[in-house]
């Protein structure tokens, strides 16, 4: 039997609850150990760097406005072989879109069954559907190839910020002063984003950035 470690991250006290108990009451060829409950997107950096989980229930609207997503922002480094699961309202496309991007597998409407649930952990962690039936609520996010491009090249939200005001053909002077940062400072991060791309022009590193739907 696989075990997993299992983080949620929701605010919506009850919802979590109702998780928990529902992951414990499995019996199945899949386990899960809750090893942590965040109710903010500072709870979700701290407790995920404490206990590691292998699979993360997020979501989405987690606190204030993109506190998830900067929470999975901040993550990055730590987040090398932990499927996330995302908890989205179905007309929030920008919201997935975003989430995408830092690791989010697939997403879940909150109307979603157990059975919609479960069948996600196994899309994510098995690869099959056979155990729990069927995803009538189940959704691959949009620019799934984005977060792999991001974890493989390690790239920071203002390095990802930089290139899509580049792809508004902008230069470094309009970057800064949308960003409040100097024009200089701006320079280090497209040198640095070039880098890691090894690409040798903007040009090389918005073809790139387009192929992977990082803009």
């Amino acid at each position: 039997m696989t075990t997993f470690n299992v983080l949620i991250a929701d605010d919506r006290r009850l919802f979590a609850d109702g998780l928990k108990e529902l992951l414990h009451q499995v019996r199945a060829s899949l386990a899960f150990c809750v090893v942590g409950m965040a109710e903010s997107g500072q709870d979700l950096v701290d407790i995920f760097s404490q206990c590691s989980p292998n699979l993360l229930l997020l979501n989405l609207h987690l606190g204030k406005p993109n506190e998830a997503i900067e929470a999975l922002q901040s993550l990055q480094p730590l987040l090398h072989g932990t499927q996330i699961i995302g908890f989205c309202q179905a007309e929030n496309l920008q919201v997935q879109r975003d989430a995408a991007r830092y690791g989010v597998a697939v997403y879940l409407t909150d109307y979603c069954s157990s059975g919609d649930l479960f069948s996600a952990i196994e899309t994510v962690t098995l690869g099959s559907h056979s155990l729990f039936g069927n995803t009538h609520h189940l959704e691959m996010p949009p620019k799934s190839s984005s977060a792999k491009m991001i974890q493989k090249y390690r790239l920071t939200s203002r390095e990802l910020e930089i290139i899509q005001l580049l792809a508004q053909a902008m230069s470094n002077k309009e970057i800064g002063k949308e960003l409040f940062i100097s024009d200089q400072t701006v320079g280090v991060h497209r040198k640095n984003v070039m880098r890691k791309l090894n690409v040798n022009s903007v040009t090389g590193l918005l073809k790139l950035a387009y192929e992977h739907r990082l803009v």
